[in-house]
């Protein structure tokens, strides 16, 4: 694997706590609000993260194979 990917990765990571950590700080006092908003960002994170991993996937490793035109082909 590229460097990158482990860079982005990390990436996701260290924004994925700082925004636990926000939520848990905004939404101590109320527990159903907190429970509510942690099931938000880990969806949120978890979507996020997997599309990013589907685009990059698929950028290094492409399932069809590219095709040239007809006219291209003498």
């Amino acid at each position: 694997m590229p460097p990158s990917f482990y860079w982005v990765s990390a990436l996701f990571l260290i924004t994925f706590l700082i925004s636990l950590g926000t939520v848990r700080g905004i939404f101590r006092n109320d527990k159903d609000q907190l429970s509510l908003a942690l099931l938000c960002v880990v969806l949120a994170f978890s979507c996020m993260y997997l599309m990013w991993i589907t685009c990059y996937l698929q950028q290094l490793y492409p399932i069809i194979r590219p095709e040239k035109p007809p006219h291209f082909e003498q």
